[in-house]
């Protein structure tokens, strides 16, 4: 899985250089490059982001999002993946990975409008600040609307026609990535909440499976509960974190347990040594851009208007 391209960047060190010798060249007036060919993040859209104050970890890098590097690199998640009972699994997106070609390149500079986002930087507002949010950067500039441009946000009309275009832009970008490799680095938030009874009788719970010890980064439930993620790079973790989030993705569980994934919900996981505690597992694909705390931060955006 994943074997194209990687957390890491992705493709060959040969793949990495011929791309962006070739992007660097001067393209037509009429369309802006997005790959320069350097490490720094280029293009950056997002709906909901951390924004709020939401503190599932699923939200850090926005839901969805697209993030395209100098060299061509990109990550992306589409939102909302459907099992096969048909639930809608908001909180467990699943990344993807490509390289974007010199006709994909132009196809996304000329559909979202790359060359206007210097222009058209600024933080468009719904009267009542707090809706869902819809962010572009270049990694200078940044384009913040409330409710996502909606009609009823006093942001330009060509920000608004523009939702729906990102919204299949991604989905397409997504559907033509590969997941990341099993063994790439996950970013976790682990709880430990006191149970009500032992979950030796809870049918959602699984006895803690992993050589990880929890307690190396699990955090009492009194913390708090908008403390970031925590990165884990153990890649015998990362495998079989993620071979569990697929096989619950694809609506298989093991006999006499239940799915809570299809409620959007979290992993219940215990110690045999302690039954009575309840350890609340969140879990998503890192990408290499994040920082520390687990996030993308993008430059503000100037009042609007």
């Amino acid at each position: 899985m994943g074997a194209e391209a990687h957390a890491d960047g992705g493709g060959s060190e040969t793949d990495v250089i011929s791309g962006s010798e070739s992007s660097v060249e001067t393209g037509p007036a009429d369309w802006r490059r997005i790959c320069d060919g350097s490490q720094d993040l280029k293009l950056a859209v997002r709906r909901g982001g951390y924004e709020g104050g939401n503190t599932f970890i699923a939200h850090e890098l926005g839901q969805p999002y697209l993030y395209v590097r100098g060299d061509c690199h990109y990550w992306t998640a589409a939102g909302q993946p459907q099992n096969p009972e048909g639930f809608t699994l908001n909180d467990w997106q699943v990344t993807h990975a490509g390289i974007l070609t010199s006709t994909m390149e132009e196809e996304l500079s000329r559909e979202l409008l790359y060359d206007r986002w210097l222009e058209l930087a600024g933080h468009y507002m719904f009267p009542n600040p707090g809706g869902y949010l819809i962010e572009y950067s270049d990694g200078t500039s940044t384009i913040r609307c409330d409710l996502a441009c909606s009609s009823e946000v006093n942001a330009p009309q060509e920000l608004k026609d523009l939702t729906p275009v990102v919204n299949r832009r991604i989905q397409r970008l997504w559907d033509e990535g590969t997941e990341l490799d099993l063994a790439d680095p996950v970013r976790i938030d682990l709880r430990r909440v006191s149970g009500a009874r032992p979950l030796t009788e809870e049918p959602c719970a699984l006895e803690w499976p992993f050589d990880l010890d929890p307690a190396a980064v699990a955090r009492d439930d009194v913390d708090d509960p908008s403390s970031p993620s925590r990165l884990v790079t153990d890649r015998i973790f990362a495998s079989e974190i993620r071979s569990l989030r697929d096989q619950y993705l694809a609506g298989s569980v093991p006999e006499g347990s239940c799915n809570l994934l299809l409620e959007d919900s979290s992993f219940l996981f215990y110690e045999a040594a302690d039954p009575m505690t309840v350890l609340d597992l969140w879990m998503r694909d890192a990408v290499p851009l994040e920082n520390a705390d687990g996030r993308i931060p993008l430059p503000e955006p100037p009042a609007g208007p």
